[in-house]
């Protein structure tokens, strides 16, 4: 991000406060009187307007208050921008003071909200401050084009409190997406040229179809102009503009000053031609003195120039230079009867086909990580505007609600729905505890702590909820920066009293206990309002309790009780309640992986209620297994886990991920995350079978590892003992041994027998007792027309599987090609690899990522054999290993290498069963392939006997090839 200079942002817990010294970056580029957004010109002040002359602006907006501030101030959860301002200048002279201020709101607003805290530097007037703050509402009003942007009022974001020479201005969260200070975007309506500043208008014209410009790339100018004649009036694909002579400045520059605007609306819409020399008012045709040709070509260089300083804008963002005679054109007409070198300059602009004109790159403050104001990169900005120009519309279909029968729903709201329900269930005098084993702990800290709130619960009828962890930052993305005394960090939540995060400390609090717990308080209430959409006024409360074992508390009291700094709208209420609730929904059940695809701007991936209910209830179990059928999310609940462990603050070194083939190793090991020191490191130590297998012929191998998370292990097979140095035992018994020392890891395993495609005896028919059992039974992956195929064809005698989603999709394809009878069997090889790559080549030419594609084979010979065939007759297709993780391109890998894995789109090559191959049977085989694809799946079998060995006859489409043998065909063409 572009750093700008702002008031200096504070977290409130810094007792230091510095000023603020604004900086002039306002716009050389003259704004119109009138250039605003046309449908936001007669836009009303609310109830507050009328009032302004018999009530203060400040309580207009909100009540005054005595109760000091400053030093209370240091306790709160809050980002703090703190501003040294003189009230009693000039009018004149505040304008840049008033434009800092108003940046920092705006960020605030963009981010989590905040405290703009304004110090006096002079004993300011009533008058004078209160003039002070309607100019601040006149500056918001146009720049936002409205009262205070889209969607809200003043009285919805703002409230204000005084005391003494200190203003506090309390911002909330915006409603919409994005506020942004100027977009620098024009637009042309009823003749005229206007400002596009709310966001909906912004994503209107930026998410556009494509314009047509009014001159079909064909601009058919004025050509005939006599001095004194009158022009057509202006339209709203033409303007006239006559130049009147600027001393200091060219015809030149003079020009591109004026033309500017016209770049934009007319690029923004449906083209234009803007005529100098052309009286605008009445139209009388009047031209421009060109001295010579110099100064002509000084124009013409000028316009060129003035066309390039825009900023022109593809859907992906990208920057691109207009080009003359395609984007914009120029022409220069003698005027008669006004002696020589006297023109009418006409310059037409053409609809830009991309994205949008900008005048420059948009201004829209921002917090960044330091809670310093910046600019937002453009790219971002754009992104929060197109959220369809990124991202997987399937997917999107799928994360919107469904209701279909009888059949469970998670998607990403039913989910929120699910989960909400659960929590918010509640009766007075009952206050719940989640996870629900933490009523059982042993910490007499903790239960001296929960007695005495339990109590005061029970005795005032109060309902709520508790949300107990070592570290709470593990459920906000933070890192574990626990001081050694907190024990645990308690989120309590009712609509009798304040939201608060309670960290609770052995013996006395520290500063560092203090200071963390602020941090994380502050960062819970942020993320509430950003990833949980919370829009109500409200405030997280943070405190430090130091619990003795013995000693009952004390001040319970003190801490529920409403913290006075804060104005009266944010006090608890049942409603705030219910939303902060449900806000806290997907901040508890995001997936933080890397591992789940992007699936568009503001949406993201969530636990459903049988993964959420897995990982929170049994995180602090020792031994559990988890079951359930394919694309339920078991791998993505497993490396869920493995992210939380980290956050807790255990090393990499620490965490051990055990797989069951080369791909899924490849991909975990592929994932980095974020040490304290800001560096990048492995999320966890990680083994396929086979290296899990020498890996323990190490001596003391295991040494240091507290958590091992197995995935696929229905994969795993009792091998033969290992070497002598480990005692001739087999692997899954040292594994097991090691689990059962004096301090047992934890050991989570994930499993699915309806994908146990090996034959012979599996680990998990030699379990040891002691695992815990939990079953997921909701598939989540594929569409409804995959999901039915598998269950009707391969896993009919299995239970019923519910499918988490009403996303139809394509129909399964099962194609066998033509074949002549006189074919030879390798030029039938041949054929069926010419089928694959008219499937490809058809699949990319239409746009299709290859990145999303995935071709499966039954074998790692075959996969070798037919990849051989594919590369001799294609040219620039770019193919790679399942395991090149890094790496750009169509998937080529077996079905037993690529279990755990997904694609988009799956095409089976060729499978079969061979009941001397090693594969259990023919339906796990194909439950391992179908179940692969999230949204198409095809299978390309060998021959109509191979159709009916898999039940599939009733099926097949007959194919032919529409290439001519032994050609090469080429992917570019």
């Amino acid at each position: 991000m572009e750093r700008a200079k702002r008031g200096k942002v504070l977290q409130m817990e810094k007792n230091n406060k510095k000023s603020n010294q604004p900086h002039n970056d306002e716009s050389k580029e003259a704004e119109g009187a009138g250039d605003v957004d046309p449908q936001q010109r007669d836009v009303s002040i609310d109830d507050d307007g009328s009032s302004l002359e018999s009530t203060s602006y400040s309580e207009s907006i909100g009540s005054a208050s005595s109760i000091p501030c400053q030093d209370e101030l240091a306790k709160l959860a809050e980002i703090v921008i703190d501003f040294d301002i003189n009230f009693n200048k000039d009018k004149s002279e505040r304008k840049e003071e008033v434009k800092e201020v108003l940046k920092a709101e705006i960020a605030l607003r963009n981010t989590s909200g905040g405290v703009i805290r304004i110090n006096s530097t002079q004993k300011p007037a009533v008058k004078d401050r209160d003039d002070w703050m309607k100019d601040l509402y006149e500056k918001r009003k146009t720049l936002l084009g409205s009262e205070c942007g889209e969607k809200d009022s003043i009285g919805d974001i703002l409230d204000i409190k005084t005391n003494g020479a200190m203003t506090y201005i309390f911002v909330r969260k915006s409603s919409v997406t994005i506020l942004t200070d100027d977009s620098h975007l024009r637009q042309r309506s009823e003749g005229r040229n206007y400002k596009v500043s709310l966001y909906s208008r912004i994503c209107e014209l930026l998410n556009r179809k494509k314009r047509r410009c009014v001159c079909a790339n064909n601009p058919k100018f004025h050509t005939s102009f006599r001095l004194g004649e009158t022009l057509s009036y202006e339209t709203m694909t033409e303007e006239h503009k006559l130049l009147n002579p600027i001393r200091n400045e060219n015809l030149a520059n003079n020009l591109c000053t004026k033309l500017s605007d016209n770049v934009v609306a007319f690029a923004n819409t449906q083209g234009g031609t803007v005529y100098f020399g052309i009286e605008d008012k009445h139209s009388f045709i009047k031209g421009q003195k060109i001295e010579d040709n110099e100064e002509k070509d000084n124009i013409l260089l000028s316009i060129v120039e003035c066309m390039e300083r825009k900023l022109w804008a593809l859907d992906s963002g990208e920057k691109v230079k207009p080009k003359a005679g395609e984007d914009y054109h120029i022409k220069f007409f003698p005027v008669d009867g006004a002696g020589d070198n006297t023109y009418v300059i006409a310059v037409h602009i053409c609809a830009f086909p991309g994205t949008a004109v900008f005048k420059k790159e948009p201004e829209c403050s921002v917090l960044d990580q330091e809670n310093q104001t910046v600019k937002m990169e453009f790219k971002e900005w754009l992104s929060l505007h197109k959220p369809t120009s990124v991202g997987d519309e399937n997917d999107q279909k799928k994360l919107k609600r469904q209701t279909c029968g009888r059949t469970v729903y998670y998607t990403v709201k039913d989910t929120i729905e699910d989960i909400y329900s659960d929590l918010i269930e509640g009766s007075p005098g009952t206050l719940k505890i989640r996870p629900k084993h933490a009523m059982h702990s042993r910490n007499r800290s903790l239960q001296t702590f929960f007695s005495c709130l339990n109590k005061m619960f029970e005795e005032n009828k109060w309902e709520g909820i508790t949300f107990i962890e070592r570290c709470w930052g593990v459920n906000i993305g933070l890192p574990n920066t626990k001081p050694a005394e907190v024990i645990r960090d308690i989120l309590v939540c009712s609509p009798s009293i304040p939201l608060l995060l309670v960290s609770l400390c052995k013996g006395e609090a520290t500063s560092e206990s203090l200071k963390y717990n602020i941090k994380l308080a502050t960062k819970l209430k942020g993320i509430l309002a950003q990833e949980g959409g919370c829009m109500e006024k409200f405030y997280v409360k943070p405190i430090t309790l130091a619990c003795s074992e013995e000693d009952d508390i004390g001040i319970l009291d003190e801490m529920i009780s409403h913290a006075s700094v804060y104005p009266h709208a944010y006090r608890m209420s049942n409603e705030k309640y219910q939303a902060i609730i449900k806000a806290l929904v997907p901040v508890l059940a995001k997936v933080n992986s890397s591992f789940k695809g992007f699936v568009g701007n503001h949406l993201f991936h969530l636990l459903t209620k049988e993964q959420y209910e897995i990982l929170f209830e049994n995180f602090e179990s020792p031994k559990l297994m988890i079951t359930g059928p394919p694309g339920s999310g078991k791998t993505v609940l497993a490396i869920e886990r493995i992210h939380r462990l980290r956050r807790q603050g255990f090393s990499f070194k620490e965490v051990l991920f055990v797989c069951s083939n080369e791909v899924l190793e490849a991909k975990v090991r592929h994932i980095k995350v974020t040490n304290l020191d800001g560096k990048p490191e492995p999320l966890c130590l990680t083994y396929n079978y086979f290296g899990i297998i020498s890996y323990l012929r190490i001596k003391h191998a295991l040494a240091g590892v507290k958590h091992i998370v197995i995935d696929e292990c229905q994969h795993f097979k009792q091998n033969p003992p290992t070497p002598q140095s480990t005692g001739g035992r087999y692997w899954w018994e040292i594994l097991m041994d090691w689990c059962d020392n004096k301090n047992p890891p934890s050991l989570w395993i994930f499993s699915d027998s309806s994908q146990r495609i090996f034959k012979g005896p599996c680990v998990l028919d030699s379990l040891p007792d002691g695992f815990s059992h939990r079953q997921l039974s909701t598939v989540i992956r594929t569409t409804v027309k995959i999901h039915r195929f598998i269950c009707e064809r391969f896993m009919k005698n299995g239970p019923l599987i519910q499918l988490g989603h009403n996303l139809e999709g394509e129909d399964v394809k099962v194609l066998v090609p033509n074949q002549p009878e006189e074919e030879e069997e390798e030029e039938h090889l041949v054929t069926l690899v010419y089928l694959l790559i008219s499937l490809l080549k058809d699949m990319v030419n239409k746009g299709v990522d290859p990145d999303t594609i995935g071709v499966l084979f039954t074998d790692r010979g075959e996969k070798a054999f037919y990849r051989k065939l594919f590369d001799e007759h294609t040219e620039h297709c770019r193919v790679k290993d399942g395991r090149a993780v890094s790496e750009h391109g169509i998937v080529f890998d077996t079905i037993r290498d690529f279990c755990g894995e997904d694609k988009d789109i799956i095409i089976g090559f060729c499978p079969h069963f061979d009941p001397n191959s090693g594969f259990q049977n023919n339906e796990a085989l194909m439950v391992s392939l179908c179940s692969r694809a999230k949204l198409k799946l095809i299978l390309i079998l060998e021959d109509d006997q191979v159709a009916n060995s898999f039940g599939l006859a009733d099926c097949l489409k007959k194919t032919d090839i529409p290439f001519v043998k032994d050609e090469v065909i080429n992917f570019r063409g």
